[in-house]
């Protein structure tokens, strides 16, 4: 029964997964998703327009090395740093102007905002915010989700 009802779960979340995304390419602000790493995990179609780097060149770059001019880095970093360990900052939530680093070379001006976003980075953590928790999970099972989410992640529309 709970098996069901999973995949019936993640069928809704995967429509809306794939909602967002369409959402989020039609979009003409830039969206440039970080982890908590820095790291870029997305990079919309607006966000390649203005900063002249293809969205499978930005994926998994350092968000400061890739899109902040250098003389701002250091700051960035820092600010970044103190996010992570106070666990919040007086910058979520509001606009403010700052300098972006285009792969020209060139900076320019950009409003910027920032929001927190849980982000999953495995299936059995998702699951869980859903409401499942079936003890034990068989290998097969689990790659199999995993698998299907990573098809679910790959998939642009």
């Amino acid at each position: 029964m709970w098996f069901s009802q999973l995949v019936a779960s993640v069928r809704e979340q995967l429509i809306r997964v794939l909602n967002a995304t369409r959402a989020v390419e039609a979009a003409l602000d830039c969206i440039i998703v970080i982890d908590h790493r820095g790291r870029i995990v997305e990079f919309n179609p607006a966000a390649e327009r203005t900063f002249g780097h293809s969205r499978a060149d930005a994926i998994g770059r350092d968000f400061a090395e890739l899109l902040v001019p250098e003389h701002l880095r250091d700051l960035h970093r820092l600010a970044f740093a103190r996010h992570r360990r106070a666990g919040d900052s007086d910058l979520i939530g509001r606009r403010f102007e700052t300098y972006g680093l285009r792969g020209d070379g060139t900076a320019f001006p950009v409003e910027l905002s920032l929001a927190r976003v849980p982000m999953y980075y495995s299936w059995d953590k998702a699951a869980r915010e859903l409401g499942y928790s079936p003890g034990p999970v068989s290998p097969a099972l689990a790659r199999a989700v995993e698998d299907a989410l990573a098809r679910a992640e790959t998939f642009r529309l």
